[in-house]
């Protein structure tokens, strides 16, 4: 009997040590968060697989919450897009949000499902291009630079979620974007999907620009059914 309480045991220690069990504690977490925020409360989501997952969802919001950015960069038309648009509605209509994307077919499905997606949103469709990294090949968007500089802002928060992975130093564009001042003071990185070595080479890279740039900054690490890792000027946000 014992033995068989030992055997039970151990499976459940395992069960909730799964991706499938952290997302169930952070999908608990964010729909608690929300409560008292109609605007996140009545959106239509559809988070998980290749959507946000609940992990990122929280560290969105509150992110969106607690920095009340005007200046908003997503890489990867998704899930978070209705959630930017939602903000940009009704906490900050002066809020400017650009998102980048190389699928038109996904951007002509999606862009219909959004609520009011021709107001505070700029869809800018880049082709993908390849570009070594350390000598690895690795996928990134084309024309990034010159697009978001010929806006002359500096975003506060930033999403990494696109395009879709590469082996190694996956999603590169974020440090061009560092590299050329586009970069708040104040800001908030989220790379999504960091749990991936491809991603993890990217995480490190940003790190290390950062510091040659001279930003003060914290990192922090969420494990849901995917990793985020966020760099931002706000310990706080590291530990919420």
């Amino acid at each position: 009997m014992a033995s068989s309480m030992n055997i039970l045991s151990r499976f459940k220690a395992k069960l909730f040590q799964t991706p499938i069990a952290h997302e169930t504690y952070w999908a608990q977490v964010y729909r608690s968060s929300i409560q008292g925020d109609s605007w996140l409360r009545d959106l239509s989501l559809n988070p998980g697989r290749w959507g946000a997952s609940y992990s990122l969802l929280y560290i969105l919001t509150r992110s969106l919450k607690a920095l009340k950015p005007e200046t908003i960069l997503e890489f990867g038309l998704g899930e978070a897009t209705e959630v930017f648009l939602s903000y940009q509605r009704n906490l900050m209509p002066k809020a400017k949000i650009f998102t980048i994307e190389h699928d038109q077919e996904w951007c002509n499905f999606r862009l219909p499902l959004l609520s009011n997606p021709t107001k505070g949103l700029d869809l800018v469709h880049l082709p993908l291009e390849k570009r070594l990294v350390q000598n690895y090949e690795t996928v990134a968007y084309k024309g990034v630079t010159e697009k978001l500089l010929s806006a002359g802002l500096k975003f506060e928060l930033i999403l990494v979620d696109g395009p879709f992975g590469s082996d190694r130093f996956s999603r590169t564009n974020i440090l061009d974007v560092i590299e050329t001042g586009q970069l708040n003071d104040q800001f908030v990185i989220i790379l999504d999907d960091s749990n991936r070595k491809g991603e993890k080479d990217t995480e490190h890279l940003i790190s290390d620009l950062l510091k040659r740039k001279n930003y003060k900054f914290f990192r922090g690490y969420f494990q849901g059914e995917k990793g985020q890792t966020i760099f931002t000027s706000q310990r706080f946000l590291t530990s919420i």
